[in-house]
């Protein structure tokens, strides 16, 4: 089973996204905000990561580089 983790600070976008991924049978690793991240991802890897990326301070930019870059996911 795929693993995603899925990172937004909308509570409600995390119950829905995350509800409609776990019913096409992945595995969902929710968390609202990219230090919450790397808490939830010590030790495990997951196949894909779906983020907000447009967020007040850009840690959702920052956090999508720091992965393009071989760190964490």
């Amino acid at each position: 089973m795929a693993t995603i983790l899925l990172i937004d600070d909308d509570m409600h976008v995390q119950a829905s996204l995350g509800e409609l991924l776990r019913a096409a049978g992945y595995q969902v690793i929710s968390v609202s905000g990219v230090d919450q991240a790397d808490l939830a991802l010590a030790g495990q890897a997951v196949d894909l990561a779906l983020l907000e990326v447009a967020t007040q301070h850009g840690e959702g930019w920052n956090y999508l580089r720091m992965l393009a870059h071989g760190r964490g996911v």
